[in-house]
């Protein structure tokens, strides 16, 4: 495989490369994205499951959204459906989020849960719960860094045990944040909820997020190179600084 030469090389795909490749090759940059897998996106994309289009894990995508914004400044209008009703299936019974207060629905839910397993009675896990989240999304506004060693399981782990609330809330965290609710800081997650205003304004890409990664990945391929399939077996160092990257292409490396 002869040897290229490029301003700036990305490893990986999923949206935090994806935006990073982008906004490099808008800036001038001769850039290259490489992603090992043969589809782009990471957890931000799609696969086909007996003829159903699935999300590999972010699903809902924020009006006011830094997705929203990167696609903007690319220039790229993909098809965007309102979703109107939102759901949650648990433990066999539907539930439908109001547009308005779907956080404290959920944190209601989160109160009749333990309710039941009969460790508190009233409402104290969702009054505390919904104060501590107040509180959490304020923090997270004016000091976004702070206190990013807590994840947000570790932070509910303080309140509640019971897998059934911890899965509903990994669920919102895999389905908006594109990550699971052990891999994130509990300061993103109340940045989310409070940018987000609690869920509200969502769309779904209706030709699946993929779609989404293939146009932007267009802008990348405007001024340099995407390859997919192609696993970085080493970082080049020079002195501490990396240098370059050898790959895996077609099944040969330089």
């Amino acid at each position: 495989m002869k040897q290229g030469k490029y301003d700036v090389v990305v490893i990986g795909s999923g949206i935090g490369g994806m935006a990073a490749a982008v906004e490099l090759s808008r800036k001038g940059c001769k850039t290259l994205l490489i992603e090992s897998k043969e589809r782009l996106g990471g957890r931000f994309s799609t696969i086909n499951h007996e003829g159903f289009r699935l999300p590999t894990g972010a699903i809902l995508i924020h009006r006011d959204g830094y997705v929203i914004k990167l696609l903007k400044d690319a220039g790229i209008k993909p098809e965007f459906r309102e979703v109107p009703r939102l759901f949650y299936r648990i433990r066999g019974q539907e539930y439908e989020m109001p547009q308005k207060g779907r956080l404290r629905m959920l944190l209601e839910f989160l109160d009749k849960a333990e309710v039941e397993r009969g460790k508190l009675a009233g409402n104290v896990v969702r009054e505390v719960a919904a104060n501590m989240l107040l509180g959490g999304m304020g923090q997270a506004i004016m000091k976004p860094t702070s206190d990013r060693s807590l994840t947000f399981r570790d932070w509910l782990l303080q309140y509640t045990d019971n897998e059934v609330v911890h899965e509903i809330f990994d669920q919102i965290c895999s389905s908006a944040i594109m990550a699971h609710s052990w891999e994130i800081p509990a300061s993103e997650f109340f940045l989310f909820m409070a940018k987000s205003e609690g869920q509200r304004d969502l769309y779904v890409a209706p030709q699946g997020n993929l779609n989404i990664m293939e146009e932007l990945a267009k802008t990348v391929r405007a001024n340099g190179d995407v390859w997919t399939g192609c696993p970085v077996t080493q970082i080049v160092l020079n002195k501490g600084n990396a240098t370059g990257v050898v790959v895996e292409k077609d099944g040969q490396t330089p």
